[in-house]
């Protein structure tokens, strides 16, 4: 008999389905959200929006008082720290960063969000101004205020075969309360 690799209680969670399948506040949602909400700092420039969402349901349930099982968090400062992920003042300190980085507005750096930073910076000094002062909780915020970019319509659903997906779609459309709400009313038509 092969030995299973052992792994650890945030990617069991992970494997163990989708979070709306989950009772909000346990340890394995716990996990999850917290698994969402480092994917989405990573994307912070795309989507702050989904980020504040996502951390309005981690404060609810106070994820950081739940996990690790053994040895929770115990505070949201040193959840922050372990994860190396945010909040609106280290969002706007980042965005502040990427602004004051711009060396010329007549440079690219290649990214997306150095693209805006630059055409901001070009186009619109005034609010690159206000991005290094840190009024912004991402770049996009900033071109959307500098007119530079338009707001994103709401993305039509396409339900597939792949759980993974229409469980992605329906998280980036719903709050989990409404999708909880949704899963009930599946299970008793059902």
């Amino acid at each position: 008999m092969a030995n299973r690799p052992v792994i650890n209680e945030q990617e069991e969670a992970r494997r163990s389905g989708p979070i709306v399948l989950k009772e909000p506040g346990t340890p394995m949602w716990c996990w999850q959200l917290i698994a969402a909400l480092q994917t989405q700092w990573k994307n912070l420039n795309i989507d702050y929006d989904l980020y504040m969402r996502t951390w309005e349901e981690a404060e609810t349930y106070q994820v950081w008082d739940k996990v690790p099982y053994d040895n929770p968090y115990g505070s949201k400062e040193r959840m922050l720290e372990a994860l190396e992920i945010g909040d609106i003042p280290a969002a706007r300190a980042r965005v502040a960063e990427k602004a004051m980085t711009v060396m010329s507005p007549g440079t690219h750096g290649g990214t997306r969000p150095d693209y805006l930073t630059v055409r901001i910076a070009r186009e619109r000094p005034d609010v690159w101004e206000r991005m290094k002062q840190g009024e912004f909780t991402s770049t996009r915020a900033a071109a959307l205020e500098a007119g530079i970019t338009l707001p994103t319509p709401r993305r039509k659903m396409t339900l597939t075969g792949n759980l993974d997906r229409v469980s992605e779609a329906l998280r980036e459309h719903y709050t989990a309360e409404q999708i909880q709400d949704l899963v009930r009313k599946l299970l008793e038509e059902g």
